[in-house]
Formats: structure tokens, C-alpha cells, sequence
């Protein structure tokens, strides 16, 4: 079990990503855009962007909804905490997370230093995600009253 998921994740790279699973990601990606967007207006969000300015740090990155630009790790965090504030970024049912408010600001900040986040969602989703919804599609079946945000559903 073990030798197939490494030479499934090795091959990750090699492979396209499905047309519905790239569309269900841009989805996704502006989805937590726009939560953090609207977190950086809510008391939470502005603590977290208080909090980035303390830090203070390489001029790397920026944060989200502010004026504030700091090193590329203190903007990811005050850039997820900003996607969690009001509570509308998406979920993940199986592993009860929220995936887009942690991997989504990691991938604004890496593309502001010059990494391709296109990249790393490739590498990413393909064996994070498509094997663990299939596989608990597959096991499960749809789950009901799934709500429209939830990462359920991106493999069929």
C-alpha cells in the first residue's frame, strides 16, 4: 500500500489535472481570496494584521486587505487568519478542515517571492486531495446535504 501511494504522489507531477478538478479549484482559490478580503474588515482580522506589523520581518509578502508587507511566513499566517475570520472559507467534511485558509495564503505569499503556485497546486491537490475524496466517495457515497462550500465532491 505504502510503495503504490509514493509512486502515485511521484507521478503527480507528470499527470494534468482533471478539467472539473482545476474548476473546482479556481473556485476554491477565489473563494478564500474573497474571505480574506472580508476578514481583513472583521475584529479577528485586524488583530491578525496588528499582530504582522509586530512581527515586522524581510518585506516579502503582503497582507491581505492592508498596507502591511512583512516576510513571506508572518504574511501566510496573518493572511489565513484573515480567510478563517468571519467563518465563510471552505471545508474539507472528511478531515475537518479547512484547507484554503492555510494552503492559499502559503501560495500568495510564495508567488509574491516568485515561486509558481500553479506548481504547487498540482503537486498539491493531486495527492492530497483526489485520492482521499475518491477513495471516501467510492467507500461512503455523496455525502448528504454537502454544503456548496465544502471541498466534497471535486472527484467523482
Amino acid at each position: 500500500m505504502i510503495e503504490r501511494l509514493a509512486r502515485y504522489i511521484a507521478g503527480a507531477p507528470k499527470k494534468g489535472l482533471p478539467a472539473p478538478v482545476l474548476e473546482k479549484t479556481k473556485h476554491h482559490v477565489l473563494d478564500t481570496i474573497a474571505a480574506m478580503v472580508s476578514g481583513s474588515r472583521l475584529l479577528p482580522g485586524r488583530k491578525a494584521i496588528a499582530y504582522a506589523k509586530t512581527l515586522g520581518g524581510v518585506k516579502e509578502a503582503t497582507v491581505i486587505g492592508s498596507r502591511t508587507v512583512t516576510s513571506a511566513q508572518n504574511a501566510a499566517l496573518a493572511n489565513g487568519m484573515l480567510g478563517h475570520a468571519d467563518e465563510t472559507d471552505d471545508s474539507h467534511a472528511p478531515s475537518l478542515s479547512h484547507p484554503g485558509c492555510a494552503v492559499v495564503p502559503a501560495d500568495c505569499t510564495a508567488a509574491e517571492k516568485g515561486a509558481t503556485a500553479c506548481e504547487h497546486w498540482r503537486l498539491w491537490l493531486r495527492p492530497t486531495f483526489a485520492p482521499a475524496v475518491s477513495t471516501r466517495r467510492r467507500a461512503n457515497g455523496p455525502r448528504p446535504g454537502t454544503e456548496h462550500n465544502s471541498w466534497d465532491g471535486w472527484i467523482s
